[in-house]
Parts: structure tokens; C-alpha cells; sequence
């Protein structure tokens, strides 16, 4: 549980996640908002690719809960 809540970022020109069901108290969302920044600063970095690879290689990992929907890797978002 995150104590401090982040606020979801309005979008501007970068695709925002689709899923409107994200739990504003889990790390998914903190994680979303860190790769929309990124994302502004360096479009072509590998944090999306990387945090994949990440929880593809430890698929011991419950992304349920710490907030990820089932699909989340498919969402534009995190392919760009």
C-alpha cells in the first residue's frame, strides 16, 4: 500500500493507459506515471521493455497484487 496516493497525470500527446480500473494505492499506477515521464523525456527508452523482462523472468511475482491488470502488457502504452 502506497501511503501517499499519486494523482494519474492528464495526457497530452502520449497514449495514457486504457484500463480506467487502476487502484490509485498500488505500485502499477506508480509505475505507469514513471514511464509517462519517461516516455516525455526519452521516447525511445527501454523502461517499458525492461520492466517486462523483469516480471517475465520472476513470473513468481503477483502483478495482481501490486495492481496490474491481466493484459497490461498489450496496452499501447507500454509498447511504445
Amino acid at each position: 500500500m502506497l501511503a501517499i496516493k499519486p494523482i494519474v497525470p492528464k495526457p497530452k500527446n502520449i497514449d495514457w493507459i486504457h484500463d480506467n480500473n487502476v487502484r490509485r494505492d498500488k505500485i502499477y499506477l506508480l509505475l505507469c506515471i514513471i514511464n509517462y515521464i519517461l516516455i516525455t523525456a526519452h521516447p525511445r527508452n527501454r523502461f517499458a521493455q525492461k520492466l517486462h523482462n523483469l516480471i517475465t523472468q520472476y513470473p513468481i511475482i503477483n502483478t495482481s497484487n501490486m495492481g496490474f491488470p491481466d493484459s497490461w502488457s498489450n496496452d499501447k502504452f507500454w509498447s511504445m
